[in-house]
């Protein structure tokens, strides 16, 4: 059997990281758990050196699926939180297309604009405001999802439960 990658697509501040983490401790399946956010902070943006798109973006963005890919070699199941590149269709589609040997189950999670205008003002980082509302309006074009969950006003724990459910996982605990 394939390895399971189910990754969660959805605007900034819907919940995606909050609900993978419930799945990670609910979902029946065990999986290893990546987060985008943890990986692109941390690439040196700022630097007088470092180009902001382009070709060394597509490459990044490209790279970072393919090592992704990697961990499902292995046979490892994951959840893959947030990071397809959905402002640029092709290399969406490009980076999917690195998880056509495994068992990929792509998630929507939404949540209604005041509730993400809300969360943003809320996050540590700095980001532009109405970053996630704008985000919103065109993420899921052209996404075929497995199953989709809204999080507006659901405890990640309750999404998930749906979530296992829907994908077929069952779960543990109670």
């Amino acid at each position: 059997m394939a390895p399971i990658v189910i990754m969660l697509s959805g605007s900034s501040s819907a919940g995606k990281t909050s609900l993978a983490k419930a799945l990670q401790r609910r979902m029946a399946v065990p999986a290893i758990l990546v987060e985008a956010d943890r990986v692109f902070p941390d690439v040196p943006g700022q630097h007088p050196n470092w180009p902001p798109n382009g070709a060394d973006h597509q490459s990044l963005v490209l790279t970072f699926h393919r090592s992704i890919a990697v961990w499902a070699s292995a046979g490892l199941n994951l959840i893959v939180d947030g990071s397809l590149p959905y402002e640029d269709r092709s290399l969406r589609d490009a980076c999917l297309k690195v998880f056509e040997p495994f068992d990929l189950r792509l998630v929507g999670v939404r949540c209604g604009v005041d509730a993400l205008s809300e969360r943003e003002a809320g996050r540590p980082e700095e980001r532009p405001a109405g970053w996630a509302v704008r985000q919103a309006a065109d993420i899921d074009v052209g996404m075929k999802y497995a199953a989709e969950v809204d999080t507006t006003a659901r405890t990640p724990e309750a999404c998930a439960l749906e979530l296992a459910t829907q994908l077929g996982f069952g779960v543990v605990g109670s």
